[in-house]
């Protein structure tokens, strides 16, 4: 409906010549009006993995910081045009991922489309204002929203990453390795939202939280559940306490919006029996298996272990990553976009100081795509 009446009321054409030209000027209300449909839109396609409702071909919006001088204009109005900015310019991408020309091209090809996604996103990241910068000390609700944002648009890439990864056998080295990068991406991603989302909770608490933040964690914590299949030890105990961190904060927001958070921490424990990494929740989410009465582990001496998932060999190689295996689980139920998948590329500058140094080793031990038990995905 809403759609509808931005179409009535020409919202969506506001720049073009034969507006521009009628007795009435468009000012900010009008614009503003129209990118808020746009991004309540983008937000139900991020969560709901469907189609937008309003391609963006048929967008002919100026955006909204043509209306905001460099002094005059709060921080909102900043994030809020920013983040607009952001996921129309990311549909460009997207669209091409998801039409059926798609599938019609070469797979290198559709690497690459892939990773030029992940550029286009890089190179977003560095050209945004400088006023949406992430600085040390408490950050302004409004540049912390906008982080997620960029964060979300390049967790939603993983379902069209996982599209490309089962195509892998037998495919050129150097497109494995850009798999690879990929899959950094996608992981530097989920471990930031955790620490944003841990942020606005640590300054602003959840009391007035948007149930957006839910759908964050869900997605960062599926992520994270990934990597705790990991033969790097450094990597399953970061993902493991990511993970954990998730589920508290999860826990913790269930006071406002208890029904989400529920099915979203059923989700999360689902897939940790599904992928047999148990060990990764924190013992109040501990599930006691039928047949399985040493459902509680230690997680010292699990992590040290390597991991194993039931009915998969111990030290998967590529090809026994890419074999059939059971039905696959509905990853797009946390990250949006049904069905396919893409990627995006993370940035280690000092413009993007959410993780700790330390952190730059552990992700760097994802060498290769077959460091990890992905037989879930297929």
């Amino acid at each position: 409906m809403a759609a509808g009446m931005a179409v009535h009321l020409r919202l969506h054409v506001l720049a073009l010549d034969e507006v521009a030209s009628r007795s009435e000027k468009v000012g900010l209300q009008e614009v503003q009006t129209f990118w808020s449909f746009f991004m309540t839109d983008r937000t139900a396609i991020s969560i709901l993995g469907r189609n937008c409702v309003l391609p963006w071909r048929r967008v002919n919006v100026p955006q909204i910081e043509a209306f905001i001088s460099d002094n005059q204009g709060d921080l909102m109005k900043l994030s809020f045009a920013w983040q607009c900015k952001m996921w129309h310019a990311h549909d460009h991408n997207m669209d091409q991922i998801f039409s059926q020309a798609f599938e019609r091209l070469s797979f290198s090809s559709q690497v690459q489309l892939l990773i030029s996604t992940h550029e286009d996103l890089n190179n977003f990241i560095k050209s945004c204002d400088g006023r949406l910068r992430m600085n040390r000390g408490i950050t302004p609700k409004p540049v912390l929203l906008f982080h997620m944002a960029y964060q979300m648009a390049i967790l939603v890439t993983m379902p069209p990453f996982l599209h490309l990864f089962i195509k892998i056998k037998n495919k050129q080295s150097d497109v494995s390795s850009a798999m690879s990068l990929v899959l950094r991406s996608i992981s530097n991603a989920a471990s930031s939202m955790v620490r944003l989302v841990h942020l606005y909770r640590q300054h602003y608490g959840f009391r007035h939280g948007n149930p957006l933040l839910i759908h964050h964690l869900l997605s960062a914590a599926i992520v994270n559940l990934m990597n705790t299949t990991s033969k790097s030890l450094p990597l399953r105990r970061h993902s493991t306490r990511s993970v954990r961190k998730c589920l508290t904060l999860l826990q913790e927001f269930r006071q406002l919006w208890p029904v989400r958070c529920d099915k979203s921490m059923t989700v999360i424990k689902a897939l940790a029996k599904r992928w047999g990494v148990e060990f990764a929740l924190q013992t109040q989410f501990e599930i006691s298996f039928e047949g399985n009465p040493d459902s509680t582990f230690h997680d010292d001496e699990r992590l040290a272990q390597p991991f194993t998932n039931p009915g998969v060999c111990p030290n998967p190689s590529i090809d026994d990553l890419l074999a059939p295996s059971a039905q696959p689980f509905a990853t797009n139920e946390g990250l949006g976009y049904s069905g396919q998948t893409m990627v995006p590329d993370w940035d280690y500058s000092t413009n993007q100081p959410l993780l700790n140094i330390a952190d730059f080793d552990i992700f760097g031990s994802l060498q290769g795509v077959d460091n990890f038990d992905l037989n879930w995905a297929f």
